[in-house]
């Protein structure tokens, strides 16, 4: 009797590959841990040494020159506790709310348009203009209120900056003079709001650009001349409020609606007018003007240090975290994971390869092809995909049998002659014309056809246009060559760096690819990148020819930016075929592909 064979029993099962982890709980975290240090640490003490450093100049600066106020006085002066308070309420007013603005706002699309109009009507539609604007008037008040309590406190002359005039007579006056300050911050906040709907302040900028020390003088020169057309600005504005409120108080109906504000305002109702208080009050402009100065200058230090330091590399320890923020939807992300891949970080001996190579080259070449795609299309949006109609069941009718008419039914030949008679009283059709009068000569019918195809656009309008609008209407609306070119290809930078990663990974794959998994794509991503660069040569000789000499600087700009496109896949392209060279015979390629790399391996 033969013994009954068993199977031994061990420990070991079938483990599945590990499967990469989503970004929100991978890479996202990681990432917004990084970027908030740098917010906290960074952002907040550079902008709060500006802050600090824009108290003790106006804390000197209205010290010096005083009676009774030493050196040892202006020596402790960066020290004292309420230049702190006043460093830490400026930079709460100025500083703060424009930084968390930036941080809500950031985002990866190109928030500028092809015109001047359409980035307006892209920033009016993302809703930043009521952002910017809204951030900048409350960061401009809380600015005044700061600056009027430095001046308060350090000044020996009263600097009559209340919010009511000192008189018994009428107590409940407001300030003229606040109010002029308040209005002149305003413009710089609209001034501002303008400026970065036009520069896209909020798109993040696709790889790190160091802040240079001599970039800092430039930007006092440009902040100064803000400074001076806001405050230019807000004079004519200042004198129209004064005017509409002058002319509207003293109408019946506004009168007697609004008469509650007859006590804080009667006094604009009378006395010189506003353009006069250019002369009467040039210690007042000059406060508006260093005040405005102060204001714009934080606001766009806070800009520069926030995408000197957003903008930055995030290093991730491990390939799986990086590849898991590839998947990420948010492109910023995306741009974070693909800037840190590395080979030596993807190939490490403890990295699963074909775990994550999969989702790597699937995620990838989606990305490339969907800008492809926008490129192909010149960015028109594609058509929606219509789903085709149901097919209408067959109706059932249940009809009754009719019974046939069994007579003529055809008109009678010879009608009757009342008949006749009466169709000839009522229309002109059957009436005999003369022969003249019947047909119309041909060349009459030609002059009249020509003359109803003039072009009512030859004609000048009654009321000319004045060359000044239509110039300036033109400048709003007219396309940019470089802006379409930048339209076309958003995500850039991000292409650039998902070809450098993929090449380099495959370049990489010769020899650290034992299994052979990165290397039977080759074919899919070989033939990706040269659709692509064919697509961007193709836009660069169909690039229209310039008219004037605006427009041949715009051409530029836009053919060294295809240039620099298309040398960063022709360097990925480059990689793979000087890595593999002959051994891309084993793979099977499109004439097309194989034509363009052929181009490649001569050359190498």
């Amino acid at each position: 009797m033969s013994t009954r064979i068993r199977a031994i029993p061990s420990s070991l099962s079938a483990k599945t590959a590990p499967t990469v982890a989503p970004a929100s709980t991978a890479f996202d975290p990681a990432v917004k841990k990084v970027l908030g240090t740098r917010l906290k640490s960074n952002m907040f003490g550079y902008t709060l040494a500006l802050a600090w450093i824009q108290v003790v100049l106006l804390s000197v600066g209205k010290l010096v020159g005083q009676d009774g106020v030493g050196l040892k006085t202006v020596i402790w002066t960066p020290v004292q506790p309420f230049t702190i308070f006043a460093t830490a309420a400026l930079w709460g007013g100025l500083a703060l709310p424009v930084l968390l603005m930036h941080k809500t706002c950031l985002t990866a699309e190109l928030t500028k348009g092809t015109s001047f109009a359409k980035t307006v009507q892209k920033a009016w539609a993302r809703g930043d203009v009521r952002k910017t604007l809204a951030t900048y008037t409350l960061s401009a008040f809380l600015a005044t209120a700061a600056y009027v309590l430095l001046s308060k406190h350090l000044e020996s002359v009263d600097p009559r900056l209340n919010i009511f005039v000192k008189s018994r007579k009428h107590p409940l006056y407001l300030n003229g003079r606040l109010l002029f300050l308040i209005m002149s911050q305003v413009t710089v906040a609209c001034v501002q709001s303008v400026r970065n709907v036009g520069y896209g302040s909020f798109t993040f900028i696709w790889g790190h650009t160091k802040l240079a020390p001599e970039t800092i003088s430039p930007m006092l020169l440009v902040e100064a001349a803000v400074a001076t057309v806001s405050v230019m600005l807000s004079l004519p504005v200042f004198f129209i409020a004064r005017l509409a409120l002058r002319i509207s108080l003293q109408t019946p109906l506004v009168k007697m609606l609004f008469w509650w504000l007859t006590p804080f305002t009667a006094h604009f109702l009378r006395g010189s007018f506003s353009f006069v208080l250019l002369f009467k009050h040039l210690p007042l402009l000059w406060r508006a003007w260093c005040l405005s100065l102060l204001t714009s200058l934080m606001w766009n230090f806070c800009d520069a240090i926030f995408k000197e330091y957003v903008c930055q590399p995030v290093p991730i320890a491990t390939a799986d975290v990086l590849v898991s923020g590839i998947t990420s939807p948010d492109d910023v992300f995306k741009h974070f994971a693909y800037a840190d891949l590395t080979a030596e970080k993807f190939f490490a001996p403890n990295m699963s390869t074909a775990a994550m190579w999969p989702t790597l080259c699937r995620e990838s070449l989606l990305l490339l092809g969907h800008h492809y795609q926008h490129l192909v299309r010149r960015g028109v949006a594609p058509l929606p995909i219509v789903a085709p109609p149901p097919v209408p069941k067959p109706v059932e009718i249940t009809a009754t049998p009719v019974k046939m008419v069994r007579q003529s039914v055809f008109k009678s030949d010879s009608p009757s002659r009342a008949s006749q008679l009466i169709d000839n009283l009522a229309g002109d059709s059957n009436a005999d014309l003369p022969e003249s009068f019947a047909k119309m000569p041909d060349a009459l019918a030609k002059r009249v056809s020509e003359a109803s195809s003039v072009s009512l656009s030859r004609f000048k309008p009654a009321v000319p246009t004045p060359a000044s609008v239509a110039a300036t209407r033109h400048w709003y609306t007219r396309e940019r060559q470089d802006r379409v070119a930048e339209s076309l290809l958003p995500y850039r930078k991000l292409d650039l760096l998902v070809v450098n990663t993929l090449s380099t990974l495959v370049a990489a794959s010769l020899t650290d690819d034992q299994l052979g998994v990165v290397q039977r794509d080759i074919p899919k991503i070989l033939e990706a990148m040269c659709a692509f660069l064919d697509e961007i040569e193709t836009y660069q000789r169909d690039l229209p020819s310039a008219t004037n000499e605006e427009e041949e600087e715009e051409r530029k700009k836009a053919v060294v930016m295809l240039v620099e496109q298309a040398d960063g896949f022709r360097e990925g392209i480059a990689r793979v075929v000087k890595t593999f060279g002959t051994k891309l015979s084993a793979f099977k390629f499109p004439p097309r592909v194989a034509r363009k790399l052929q181009g490649f391996l001569d050359y190498a």
